[in-house]
């Protein structure tokens, strides 16, 4: 039996945290504000990336008719706990390990895949093809930061955002993640945050109800772990799991 040691060291690893804010118009007006909050680690050749997500269990108070309507209420809910996915694999391998956190299984992942659903691959949120007008331009006292704000000219219905802000740091350059590739290298920079705003839709929900402001913001944080011995047990069992695989 092999006996679980970490064999990574606390002091190497580096993290940061990618923040999603995304508001959802419920069929009574009221939003469903739902926040994700992942943790991408890296250590020399491997990668932990931790997805966080509440396991929520309804009950019969959230049914209406034959659907389950997903809300915060605690009353529609038997039980709602904290669980964390963990992805991990190696640099420029096709493939790696996911860690379920509710079944605690570990099944083989498409690395490429995970990148694009998950971490922004191919995505480019600073899309200098879109239809904007820019409306002000920003800089932090410090320096190391600017904020471009735009509106958008191009709204057929209220399914579209009507502005749209992107914050760039020149401090954040070392980080591999990226919101835009074209974003960084137009700016020389490092575009770290992409938040598009909603303004309120009145009478938007079948020409009844009042849809409020909305947000959806994608946002990465430069963070030090509280707490990295997960990431070390993980990655430690990622390295023997692996073998198996």
């Amino acid at each position: 039996m092999i006996k679980e040691k970490p064999v990574l060291q606390e002091r190497k690893l580096s993290a940061v945290q990618l923040a999603t804010r995304m508001d959802f118009a419920l069929a009574d007006g009221k939003i469903y504000d739902r926040r994700d909050t992942v943790i991408l680690c890296y250590y020399k050749d491997i990668v932990i990336y931790r997805e966080q997500y509440y396991y929520e269990v309804f009950n019969k108070k959230a049914l209406h008719g034959d659907t389950i309507v997903i809300s915060n209420d605690p009353e529609t809910m038997d039980s709602r706990e904290l669980k964390y996915d963990y992805y991990i694999w190696k640099i420029d391998a096709k493939t790696g390990l996911k860690y379920n956190g509710v079944s605690n299984q570990a099944n083989v992942i498409d690395v490429d895949s995970v990148m694009i659903q998950r971490l922004y691959k191919k995505s480019d949120f600073y899309d200098t093809k879109a239809r904007h007008t820019l409306l002000g331009k920003t800089l932090s006292k410090d320096r190391k930061s600017f904020t471009e704000t735009f509106l958008n000219t191009f709204k057929p219905d209220a399914t579209y955002y009507d502005t749209v802000r992107f914050v760039f740091s020149s401090d954040y350059k070392s980080i591999p993640n990226s919101l835009s590739r074209k974003g960084d290298s137009l700016s020389r920079s490092k575009l770290i945050e992409a938040n598009f705003v909603f303004n309120p839709v009145p009478k938007g929900i079948n020409g009844v109800i009042d849809i409020p402001r909305r947000e959806m913001r994608f946002r990465i944080n430069k963070i030090r772990l509280d707490n990295p011995t997960p990431f070390l047990v993980m990655a430690n069992r990622f390295v023997i799991d692996i073998q198996k695989f």
